[in-house]
């Protein structure tokens, strides 16, 4: 966020008469994204220069474009003021653009079928048995020549059911893939517990039960970068299972019911990765993690790369395969718009420490903690017609995990924070499936701040487009 605030700086430097943003807020937060480009478009507009957004998130564009352009195939295909655009765009692929980013609607996979259309939580899959716990878990890493650690997790507690999808969200920096890297072994963490399926898991993994190989599995975040570019989509697929020493026919079977679940054709499979497009190079890295039959499969910002369109896809093809296979999913994402689409349970992390944790639809309607406030107040919906609420926002950037503050973590940020606030955080259970750890007086003053509008609004105006 701050080395943006820089490049911002340098571009308005010689007082340029237009600025173009390169989806330059594309891998920031939301906290810090609605923070640079209130900036950015506050500091163009005051110098009276025009500002042309780039930009795949049309959440970005319902906020801060007064018109907006939708390019297909090298050409401008729509051309409306932002209102106009965001009421019903004439163009087909714009319609299904605007469509995509809502998540609405039915996505074709490659095979034909259809994916199918965005439903409520209680249609995100059969919630079963307790399938994951984890208890205490704490990691730090050794800084060389210091007796200072970085603090990445201290003390996160949370369970899975089977066929439930837990969502880790935070900003960048919070811990939420250091617990996704201990989970799977290849960290090795400091202390706490991991059972598993009923068994403890080791600290790494070869200290882990060989029968446990397989059942946990990861998708990537930049599936590019994930796929051996030397390998065919074959031997990519068929990799988890060669190194569980699975035999020729029951490999091969194995391999062919995976592409096919996630719409990819036989036909493709001598195919390599530079050859296919990111959407289609996602649905290899989940074919991928869903081939040996896992229980548990960690999802680390697997949309975020990809333009609406295949997230949308993914994301429906995600909840389809869950619902077929009871697959569990701990969803790594700052994307709040896909963690409410997909999510059972939230749990919220701010400097290594879940602070709110519970069932998503609660959090979302009524988050309790200042930082969750202050996070869903960020998100910006594809809409004109719902405003963000701007009465409760994060200042300034998470802490260094070096040097913790004492006390209470947000004070430096904490929207509700007076001058000499000195209150310790506590765990309080608002009910059943809703806990927070924050102090008292900012339990009481984000009790009066209402932000259900912000998203049922816009369900309800997604719901009558449909």
């Amino acid at each position: 966020g701050m080395a943006q605030r820089v490049i911002i700086a340098i571009s308005l430097a010689c007082d340029p008469e237009i600025v173009i943003s390169d989806d330059a807020t594309s891998g920031l937060d939301v906290t810090v994204q609605a923070q640079v480009l209130d900036l950015l478009k506050g500091l163009v507009l005051n110098k009276g220069s025009s500002l042309i957004f780039v930009t795949r998130d049309l959440g970005v564009a319902a906020h801060f474009a007064d018109r907006v352009c939708v390019l297909f195939n090298g050409k401008i295909v729509e051309d409306k003021s932002t209102v106009d655009f965001f009421k019903g765009p004439k163009n087909e692929y714009a319609k299904q653009l605007l469509s995509a980013s809502k998540f609405q609607g039915t996505k074709k996979v490659n095979s034909g079928k259809e994916l199918r259309t965005r439903r409520p939580v209680k249609d995100k899959g059969p919630v079963k048995e307790k399938l994951l716990e984890v208890s205490k878990l704490v990691k730090h890493f050794p800084i060389s020549g210091s007796s200072a650690v970085v603090q990445a997790v201290n003390d996160v507690s949370f369970s899975l059911s089977s066929g439930e999808t837990l969502a880790l969200v935070g900003e960048s920096g919070s811990g939420k893939t250091t617990i996704g890297r201990c989970l799977l072994g290849l960290e090795q963490m400091t202390s706490g517990k991991i059972n598993f399926l009923d068994k403890k898991l080791g600290q790494r993994q070869s200290f882990r039960d060989p029968e446990l190989m397989g059942k946990i599995q990861l998708v990537f975040q930049e599936p590019a970068e994930a796929l051996n570019p030397k390998m065919t989509l074959y031997d990519i697929v068929s990799e988890p299972l060669k190194n569980l020493k699975s035999n020729g026919k029951n490999l091969e079977k194995a391999v062919r019911e995976s592409i096919d679940r996630v719409g990819i054709s036989a036909s493709d499979m001598n195919r390599y990765p530079n050859e296919i497009s990111m959407g289609f190079q996602q649905r290899v890295g989940i074919a991928r993690a869903i081939v040996s039959n896992p229980k548990l499969i960690i999802l680390d910002e697997p949309t975020s790369a990809l333009d609406p369109t295949a997230r949308a896809e993914i994301m429906e093809l995600l909840i389809q395969i869950q619902k077929d296979l009871s697959t569990s999913y701990l969803f790594i994402s700052h994307d709040l718009s896909a963690v409410k689409h997909i999510s059972h349970k939230v749990a919220i992390l701010y400097l290594g420490k879940i602070i709110e944790q519970g069932n998503a639809d609660r959090i979302f309607a009524s988050p309790r903690h200042p930082y969750s406030l202050g996070l869903l107040s960020s998100v910006l919906l594809p809409s004109t017609r719902v405003k963000r609420p701007t009465s409760v926002s994060l200042d300034g950037e998470i802490p260094s995990p070096i040097n913790l503050p004492t006390g209470c973590s947000l004070k430096s940020r904490c929207p509700f924070r007076e001058e000499l606030c000195e209150d310790i955080p506590e765990t309080v259970h608002l009910s059943d499936d809703h806990v927070v750890h924050a102090c008292k007086q900012c339990l009481t003053k984000t009790a009066k701040v209402d932000i259900m509008d912000y998203f049922e609004k816009f369900e309800q105006e997604t719901q009558s487009i449909k």
